[in-house]
C-alpha cells in the first residue's frame, strides 16, 4: 500500500494515536521526569510492534511527527506532520512506524520514554549476566 492510499486522520484523540499536552503538574504525577532520556539532533524513526505501545514526551526542542498506523477496522492511517514541541506527550497504541523530524539540528530534541519500554533490554542483560556468573562457577569447579 503506497503513502497515497493512506487515509488521513486530523484528530488529536485518535483511538490508536493521542497526542496531549499535560500540565506540569499532570506530567510530574504521571512520572514522566524520571523517564530515561534521549537527545536527537537529527530525523529519526521509531517502530512499534503489533500489541506494543510507545509513548514519548518532548523535553525540549522542536519538531514533527508522522504516524502510520493501522486503526480498529485494519486499515492503515496517518497522522501526518504534527507540530511537537516542549509539553507535547504522543502516545502509540498498536503496530506504528514513527518519523519524527528535528526543526532546529544545533537545538535537537530532547525525548523522555518510560524505562519499562526498554524491559527487553534489561532481560537479554540479565540473561547474559546470569550466563556469565554460572560460567564462572562451572569454571571453578564451583558446581
Amino acid at each position: 500500500m503506497s503513502v497515497s492510499d493512506l487515509t488521513q486522520s486530523n484528530s488529536d484523540t485518535d483511538s490508536a494515536v493521542e497526542i496531549t499536552f499535560p500540565t506540569p503538574e499532570a506530567a510530574a504525577s504521571m512520572g514522566i521526569r524520571d523517564w530515561p532520556q534521549q537527545f536527537r539532533s537529527s530525523s529519526w524513526t521509531d517502530s512499534v510492534e503489533e500489541g506494543g505501545i510507545a509513548t514519548r514526551y518532548i523535553l525540549e526542542g522542536r519538531g514533527r511527527v508522522t504516524v502510520d498506523y493501522y486503526d480498529d477496522a485494519g486499515e492503515l492511517r496517518r497522522v501526518n506532520n504534527r507540530r511537537v514541541y516542549p509539553g507535547t506527550l504522543v502516545e502509540v497504541d498498536g503496530e506504528a512506524n514513527l518519523l519524527w523530524e528535528v526543526d532546529d539540528e544545533n537545538e535537537g530534541m530532547i525525548v523522555l520514554t518510560p524505562g519499562y519500554e526498554e524491559g527487553g533490554k534489561l532481560v537479554v542483560v540479565g540473561g547474559f549476566l546470569l550466563m556469565f556468573c554460572a560460567g564462572l562457577l562451572i569454571g571453578s569447579g564451583g558446581l
